[in-house]
C-alpha cells in the first residue's frame, strides 16, 4: 500500500482566507454598513483656526530690551493658552456671542496650543455649524483681552503686560473634520474583517480536526479507529470508542499482537493509551497482558521483558498478575546497554508466541517512530501496528510519513488513533498503582 505525499493543508493564514472568503466577504460588508450608518448620524462638525500674537507692551529701545521682550512674549503665550481654555473664558465667549451651546461644550471645543519657540497661538474652535466656527475663532483675541481685564480690574491698555492681537484670521470652513466618510468606512469595514477573521478561525479549530481525519482516510486508506474528544471527562469514551473498533479490525481469537506506536515523541501519548485500552479491555472479561516495550535508563527492579527476550527467562514468571479484572503487565525489567535491537531478536517472536496462547488480548508500547526504530523492529514478528497520533499530526503529513516507513518494511497496519493534544501518563487509567507486583520464584 502507497501514501501519497500530498498532505492536507496546513489551518494558515492563506487557506483560512480560501475556504472563509464569504464570512470574511459578509463581515466586511457588514463593518462598511455600520460605518456608513454612523457616518449618516452623526452630526458634522466643522473646525475654524485662528493664530493669536503676543506681544509685550514694553517698549523696547535696544536689541537687549528687543529681546528681553520677545522672551517675556514666549513665557506668556503659554500661560494665555492655558488661561483661553478656562472654564471663566469660556462662559464670557459664550455670553457675548450669545451662542447655543454651555461653557463646558465649548471648552471641550477648544483647542489652543502655543506654537513652539514663537509667540504665537494658535486657536481652532469646533462647532456643528461653519459660520458659528469662524465667527467664534475670530472673536477670541478681543474676548480675550476683555477677559484678562475682568481679572486685573482694569480696561485693557496700556498697563497689560502683553497684547493680544489676531496674526491670522480663521477663513470659512467648508470640509467637516468630522465625520471623515473614507477614514470611517475604512476603519470599520476592516474592523469587520478581524471580527470575521475570529469568528472564521474559531469556526476552523472546531472543524478542522474532523475534515483532515476525512482527508486522512482517503487518501491512505487506513482507518481512524478513535478520535478522542478534548473534554477531559469524555476520555473514557474514546477508549470505548477504540476498544470497539480495535476488536472488529482484529476479528476473530486468537487475534495478533497489537503494537501501539507513537507518532512522534509527544509525553507518553501512546504509553499513557496503551495502559487505559489494557484496563478497558479487562473490564469486559479480556485476558490482557500489556508489554512495555519501550526501555529506560532506570529500568525496573525484578525480571522483565529483557530476561524473558534474552535469557529465556519464562513469561509466566516475569508477568505482574493483576487483580481481578487487571491486565498482567510485562515491564521492561533491568536495564541494557543498547535496548535499540531488543524487539527484533527471536527471542521477542517467542515471547509473543507464548502471550497468544494464554491472553486474550496482548498490547505492546514503543518508544516513538520519531526516536525510535522499535516498532519497525517489532512488526517484522507478525502483529498490528496501531498509530498514535494527535491532531495536528494529520495536517502536517507526520503520520503520513510514518506510514510510508512501515509500509516499506511490509507492516500490517491495523488504524490510527486520534488525540487532540499530547496525552500524559497521569491522564490515563494509573493501570500501573492498581496492580500488583509478582515477585517470580526463582528456579
Amino acid at each position: 500500500m502507497q501514501v501519497p505525499d500530498t498532505t492536507a493543508d496546513p489551518p494558515t493564514l492563506p487557506s483560512l482566507l480560501r475556504s472563509s472568503w464569504l464570512v470574511l466577504s459578509i463581515g466586511v460588508l457588514l463593518g462598511v454598513l455600520a460605518g456608513a450608518l454612523h457616518v449618516s448620524v452623526t452630526p458634522k462638525t466643522y473646525r475654524a483656526t485662528t493664530q493669536l500674537l503676543v506681544t509685550p507692551t514694553s517698549p523696547s529701545t535696544d536689541a537687549t530690551a528687543a529681546y528681553d521682550a520677545n522672551l517675556l512674549g514666549q513665557r506668556l503665550s503659554t500661560s494665555y493658552a492655558s488661561l483661553m481654555q478656562s472654564p471663566q473664558f469660556a462662559e464670557l465667549v459664550v455670553r457675548d456671542l450669545h451662542l447655543d451651546v454651555d461653557a463646558s461644550q465649548l471648552a471641550a471645543s477648544l483647542n489652543i496650543v502655543r506654537v513652539a519657540d514663537t509667540n504665537l497661538i494658535s486657536a481652532s474652535v469646533d462647532m456643528h455649524q461653519p459660520g458659528a466656527a469662524q465667527r467664534t475663532a475670530n472673536a477670541l483675541a478681543p474676548l480675550f483681552a476683555t477677559y484678562m481685564a475682568s481679572l486685573s480690574g482694569d480696561q485693557p491698555g496700556p498697563s497689560s503686560p502683553a497684547a493680544v492681537t489676531v496674526a491670522a484670521s480663521a477663513v470659512l470652513p467648508t470640509q467637516p473634520v468630522s465625520p471623515q466618510p473614507a477614514r470611517e468606512l475604512t476603519v470599520t469595514g476592516f474592523a469587520g474583517l478581524l471580527i470575521a477573521l475570529a469568528v472564521a478561525a474559531g469556526r476552523r479549530r472546531r472543524t478542522t480536526l474532523a475534515q483532515e481525519v476525512i482527508r486522512f482516510e482517503e487518501r491512505s486508506a487506513v482507518p481512524v479507529l478513535a478520535v478522542f474528544p478534548d473534554a477531559r471527562a469524555q476520555a473514557a469514551q474514546g477508549v470505548r470508542e477504540l476498544r470497539t473498533n480495535l476488536m472488529h479490525e482484529l476479528g476473530a481469537k486468537p487475534a495478533r499482537p497489537v503494537v501501539l506506536v507513537g507518532v512522534r515523541d509527544a509525553h507518553g501519548t501512546a504509553a499513557s493509551l496503551a495502559e487505559a485500552l489494557a484496563q478497558s479491555l479487562a473490564d469486559i472479561d479480556e485476558q490482557v497482558l500489556l508489554v512495555h516495550g519501550a526501555g529506560t535508563d532506570a529500568g525496573q527492579p525484578g525480571r522483565g521483558l529483557v530476561d524473558v527476550v534474552r535469557s529465556g527467562w519464562p513469561l509466566a514468571e516475569a508477568v505482574r498478575r493483576g487483580l481481578p479484572q487487571r491486565a498482567d503487565v510485562l515491564d521492561w525489567g533491568e536495564p541494557v546497554d543498547d535496548p535499540s535491537d531488543l524487539l527484533a531478536l527471536s527471542g521477542m517472536a517467542t515471547l509473543l508466541g507464548d502471550a497468544r496462547r494464554v491472553y486474550d488480548q496482548v498490547l505492546v508500547w514503543c518508544r516513538p517512530a520519531d526516536s525510535s526504530s522499535d516498532g519497525l523492529s517489532v512488526a517484522a514478528h507478525d502483529v498490528r501496528i496501531l498509530l498514535v497520533a494527535v491532531g495536528r499530526d494529520l495536517a502536517t503529513g507526520q503520520v503520513d510519513a510514518t506510514l510510508r516507513r512501515f509500509f516499506r518494511t511490509g507492516a500490517a497496519v491495523t488504524g490510527v488513533v486520534v488525540l487532540p493534544r499530547p496525552m500524559r501518563s497521569s491522564s490515563a487509567s494509573g493501570l500501573a498503582a492498581q496492580v500488583e507486583r509478582h515477585e517470580p520464584t526463582l528456579r
